[in-house]
């Protein structure tokens, strides 16, 4: 019964945050991987024995011990599953849809919930990975964007930008490489520069140095 349990929370926390945080209401989403843990947690409670009687502290050692268990758990999957629905979100919307900055919030409430599970700040930042990579690929398509707009970009241009970035991967070239092909093309357009230098704050410091312009499509 108690594996029932264990699934049915599981695919609660997940399934529901996610909708939740997809319609915007941010309070549904953290109460629903509260939840979640919680129903997690109670399905385990059958392995503690009944503590009383012969044994007493034995026994109590036996249970603090699982609880322990339980909870190093339950930090594994929330940690898991933060990384899975930053993930999703990242991927989502890329063609219309949920926003930067509706993203970026819902990764901030995300960030609480788990802390209050115990995850910690190294923790919570290794759930970011995956969705920082997208949000540099992200920056280096932003700055190719800026080159097509001048007009002055032609097919052999056009194949050394598109090579800057690679999908498959998430991965961007460094900053210098964008320099260097701005200086070659002749380009004058500072927003280049500047989308030049996002990119370079992001690589550093995982963070978005110009938010305004970033979310103005939001």
């Amino acid at each position: 019964m108690n594996k029932w349990v264990f699934s049915i929370s599981f695919a609660f926390l997940l399934g529901v945050s996610t909708a939740f945080g997809y319609a915007g209401n941010i309070g549904a989403m953290s109460l629903s991987i509260v939840a979640g843990a919680i129903g997690m947690a109670f399905a385990n409670l059958d392995k503690f024995q009944k503590i009383k009687g012969a044994g007493f502290e034995a026994e109590l050692k036996k249970a603090v011990e699982k609880a322990y268990a339980t909870t190093s758990s339950l930090k594994d999957l929330a940690a898991d599953l933060a990384s899975t629905v930053l993930v999703i979100m990242a991927a989502e919307g890329r063609w219309g849809g949920m926003g930067l900055k509706r993203k970026m919030e819902l990764r901030q409430v995300i960030d609480e919930a788990v802390k209050k599970v115990g995850l910690t700040a190294k923790e919570i930042k290794e759930t970011h990975l995956i969705f920082d990579q997208f949000l540099l690929w992200d920056h280096g398509r932003a700055i190719i964007e800026e080159f097509n707009k001048s007009g002055k970009v032609d097919n052999e241009a056009r194949e050394l930008l598109n090579s800057l970035t690679k999908y498959e991967t998430l991965t961007v070239s460094p900053p210098a490489e964008f320099r260097e092909l701005h200086k070659k093309l002749q380009i004058e357009n500072k927003e280049i520069e500047e989308l030049i230098k996002d990119l370079e704050h992001f690589q550093k410091k995982q963070t978005l140095r110009r938010p305004d312009r970033w979310y103005k499509h939001d």
